[in-house]
């Protein structure tokens, strides 16, 4: 029988090994970096408050406008369907509706498309209103509702709904 001898020549550790390492991890951070830069950007609309400073200094009318809502005992109901046809029940004391002059709802998407529709309402048969928008696409959507009764008190409401497919 033969003898076979194998020879294992070791791997020497060159510059050039050194650099195509180190150029290689620093490909992959700034891969990775720019993946996650370009999702932060494309994915959120990046709504910034411009009057931040007035608004805090107006936080307590707001307070005391929540407290004056909340002595109405006022409550709200808001739905949507996809073809659009939006429906919102505001009721008083005893689940009874409320007598408005004016109701209208704003409907704007919690993330992506930046455009609102506002839909002033009308009286159903029930004693709540309704109104019709565009086709909604579906997912989560936030409703305003602002609603005024004939003596001028004021009720505000948002609401996060979802359309069903």
């Amino acid at each position: 029988m033969a003898d076979v001898h194998l020879s294992i020549v070791p791997a020497v550790l060159t510059g050039r090994k050194v650099l195509a390492a180190l150029l290689g991890v620093f490909a992959v951070v700034l891969a990775v970096n720019g993946t996650f830069a370009y999702f932060a950007i494309s994915t959120w609309p990046g709504y910034a408050q411009n009057d931040a400073y007035e608004r805090g200094l107006r936080y307590n009318d707001v307070l005391e406008e929540a407290r004056r809502q909340k002595a109405l005992g006022w409550t709200s109901n808001v739905s949507a369907e996809r073809n659009g046809l939006v429906r919102v029940r505001l009721t008083g004391q005893g689940d009874v509706p409320v007598n408005l002059r004016s109701v209208s709802v704003t409907l704007s998407r919690f993330l992506g498309d930046p455009k609102e529709m506002t839909l002033a309402l009308s009286v159903d048969a029930e004693g709540g209103f309704f109104g019709r928008s565009a086709p909604l696409a579906p997912g989560l959507w936030s409703a305003v509702i602002q609603a005024e009764d004939a003596s001028g008190r004021k009720f505000r409401m948002q609401h996060s709904i979802e359309v069903r497919p």
